[in-house]
Protein backbone atom coordinates (compact mmCIF):
# COMPACT_ATOMS: atom_id res chain seq x y z
CA UNK A 1 0.00 0.00 0.00
CA UNK A 2 1.53 3.42 -0.99
CA UNK A 3 1.95 5.99 1.63
CA UNK A 4 -0.78 8.38 1.99
CA UNK A 5 -3.37 6.12 1.57
CA UNK A 6 -4.51 3.46 4.40
CA UNK A 7 -7.80 1.28 4.17
CA UNK A 8 -10.15 2.05 6.56
CA UNK A 9 -13.35 -0.38 7.29
CA UNK A 10 -14.21 -0.62 3.71
CA UNK A 11 -13.10 2.57 2.75
CA UNK A 12 -9.94 4.12 1.44
CA UNK A 13 -8.76 7.42 3.34
CA UNK A 14 -6.22 9.37 1.71
CA UNK A 15 -4.32 11.99 3.30
CA UNK A 16 -4.36 15.72 1.23
CA UNK A 17 -0.33 16.13 3.24
CA UNK A 18 0.69 14.69 0.30
CA UNK A 19 1.57 11.14 1.70
CA UNK A 20 3.15 12.42 5.12
CA UNK A 21 0.35 12.38 7.34
CA UNK A 22 -2.41 9.64 7.46
CA UNK A 23 -6.00 10.80 8.78
CA UNK A 24 -9.16 8.63 9.79
CA UNK A 25 -11.69 8.49 7.61
CA UNK A 26 -14.21 11.49 8.31
CA UNK A 27 -17.57 11.09 9.86
CA UNK A 28 -20.11 10.95 7.44
CA UNK A 29 -22.43 14.08 8.31
CA UNK A 30 -26.23 13.46 9.30
CA UNK A 31 -27.09 16.52 6.90
CA UNK A 32 -24.84 18.81 4.82
CA UNK A 33 -25.29 22.35 5.24
CA UNK A 34 -27.90 24.03 2.73
CA UNK A 35 -26.49 25.09 -0.80
CA UNK A 36 -25.96 28.59 -0.80
CA UNK A 37 -25.31 28.61 -4.73
CA UNK A 38 -26.23 25.90 -7.09
CA UNK A 39 -25.04 24.72 -10.95
CA UNK A 40 -26.99 25.50 -13.03
CA UNK A 41 -25.01 24.85 -16.50
CA UNK A 42 -26.31 22.08 -18.99
CA UNK A 43 -24.56 18.91 -19.76
CA UNK A 44 -21.39 18.22 -21.64
CA UNK A 45 -17.97 19.87 -20.24
CA UNK A 46 -18.30 23.16 -18.49
CA UNK A 47 -15.97 25.87 -16.73
CA UNK A 48 -16.67 26.02 -13.16
CA UNK A 49 -14.52 29.22 -13.53
CA UNK A 50 -18.38 30.56 -15.77
CA UNK A 51 -20.34 32.63 -13.94
CA UNK A 52 -23.56 31.98 -15.89
CA UNK A 53 -23.45 28.39 -15.12
CA UNK A 54 -24.15 29.36 -11.01
CA UNK A 55 -27.34 30.15 -9.70
CA UNK A 56 -26.31 33.79 -8.66
CA UNK A 57 -24.80 34.27 -11.71
CA UNK A 58 -21.59 34.92 -9.83
CA UNK A 59 -18.76 32.04 -9.35
CA UNK A 60 -19.21 30.22 -5.94
CA UNK A 61 -16.80 31.55 -3.20
CA UNK A 62 -14.98 30.84 -0.01
CA UNK A 63 -18.29 31.92 2.20
CA UNK A 64 -20.43 28.88 -0.12
CA UNK A 65 -21.80 25.58 0.20
CA UNK A 66 -21.82 24.53 -2.97
CA UNK A 67 -24.53 22.30 -4.72
CA UNK A 68 -24.22 20.54 -8.40
CA UNK A 69 -27.69 18.61 -8.62
CA UNK A 70 -27.73 15.21 -11.38
CA UNK A 71 -28.32 16.64 -14.49
CA UNK A 72 -29.07 14.25 -17.65
CA UNK A 73 -26.26 13.68 -19.87
CA UNK A 74 -22.70 12.83 -19.02
CA UNK A 75 -21.87 16.13 -17.22
CA UNK A 76 -18.11 16.78 -16.19
CA UNK A 77 -17.51 20.32 -14.63
CA UNK A 78 -13.46 21.06 -15.02
CA UNK A 79 -11.69 23.53 -12.59
CA UNK A 80 -8.88 24.33 -15.44
CA UNK A 81 -7.30 27.46 -13.29
CA UNK A 82 -7.29 29.92 -10.44
CA UNK A 83 -8.01 29.46 -6.67
CA UNK A 84 -11.12 28.07 -6.26
CA UNK A 85 -12.56 28.10 -2.50
CA UNK A 86 -15.34 26.84 -1.44
CA UNK A 87 -16.80 25.77 2.37
CA UNK A 88 -18.30 22.44 1.23
CA UNK A 89 -19.17 20.93 -2.19
CA UNK A 90 -22.24 18.19 -2.63
CA UNK A 91 -21.65 16.83 -6.38
CA UNK A 92 -23.67 14.70 -8.13
CA UNK A 93 -21.74 15.16 -11.17
CA UNK A 94 -18.12 14.84 -12.07
CA UNK A 95 -15.18 17.50 -10.86
CA UNK A 96 -12.38 17.58 -13.28
CA UNK A 97 -8.85 19.24 -11.66
CA UNK A 98 -6.49 20.18 -14.61
CA UNK A 99 -4.07 22.45 -16.11
CA UNK A 100 -3.32 25.08 -12.96
CA UNK A 101 -6.36 25.15 -11.52
CA UNK A 102 -7.07 24.18 -7.41
CA UNK A 103 -10.46 23.58 -5.28
CA UNK A 104 -9.83 24.03 -1.75
CA UNK A 105 -12.19 22.70 0.63
CA UNK A 106 -12.71 25.14 3.86
CA UNK A 107 -15.03 23.84 6.15
CA UNK A 108 -13.95 22.08 9.27
CA UNK A 109 -17.10 21.97 10.96
CA UNK A 110 -17.03 18.56 12.55
CA UNK A 111 -19.22 15.93 10.86
CA UNK A 112 -19.46 18.22 7.42
CA UNK A 113 -18.11 15.71 4.67
CA UNK A 114 -18.22 17.57 1.04
CA UNK A 115 -18.85 14.94 -1.50
CA UNK A 116 -18.41 14.36 -4.79
CA UNK A 117 -19.59 10.99 -7.21
CA UNK A 118 -16.41 11.13 -9.30
CA UNK A 119 -13.48 13.08 -9.10
CA UNK A 120 -10.58 13.55 -11.93
CA UNK A 121 -7.58 15.14 -10.60
CA UNK A 122 -4.74 15.40 -13.57
CA UNK A 123 -3.28 18.28 -13.01
CA UNK A 124 -3.78 21.61 -10.44
CA UNK A 125 -4.73 20.93 -6.63
CA UNK A 126 -7.02 19.66 -4.49
CA UNK A 127 -6.48 21.23 -1.55
CA UNK A 128 -7.81 23.04 2.08
CA UNK A 129 -8.47 21.94 5.28
CA UNK A 130 -12.07 20.27 4.58
CA UNK A 131 -12.89 16.38 4.22
CA UNK A 132 -14.12 15.05 1.28
CA UNK A 133 -16.14 11.60 -0.01
CA UNK A 134 -15.70 10.13 -3.35
CA UNK A 135 -18.43 7.76 -3.78
CA UNK A 136 -18.17 6.34 -7.15
CA UNK A 137 -14.62 6.87 -8.85
CA UNK A 138 -11.30 8.81 -8.10
CA UNK A 139 -8.85 9.08 -10.49
CA UNK A 140 -5.54 10.80 -9.33
CA UNK A 141 -3.39 10.80 -12.21
CA UNK A 142 -1.36 13.86 -12.46
CA UNK A 143 -1.25 17.12 -10.08
CA UNK A 144 -2.11 16.99 -6.24
CA UNK A 145 -3.56 17.29 -2.77
CA UNK A 146 -1.88 19.34 -0.24
CA UNK A 147 -2.94 20.92 3.30
CA UNK A 148 -4.62 19.18 6.14
CA UNK A 149 -8.00 18.02 4.45
CA UNK A 150 -8.86 14.56 3.68
CA UNK A 151 -10.18 12.44 0.93
CA UNK A 152 -12.47 9.47 1.30
CA UNK A 153 -13.26 6.80 -1.40
CA UNK A 154 -16.51 4.90 -0.48
CA UNK A 155 -16.27 1.00 -0.15
CA UNK A 156 -18.21 0.46 -3.70
CA UNK A 157 -16.12 3.07 -5.64
CA UNK A 158 -12.63 2.55 -7.29
CA UNK A 159 -9.81 4.44 -7.35
CA UNK A 160 -7.22 5.04 -9.79
CA UNK A 161 -3.61 6.67 -8.83
CA UNK A 162 -0.99 6.59 -11.61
Amino acid sequence: MSKGVRLLGGAVAVALLAGTALFPAPARAAEMPACTIEWTGQGGTFAWTTAGNWSLGRLPGSADHVCIPDLPGDLTISIGSGYNAVKSLRSLERIQITGSGQLALTDTTAGVVSSVNRLSLTGGSLRGQGALSVSEALEFTGGSMTDNGSVTVEPNATMTVS
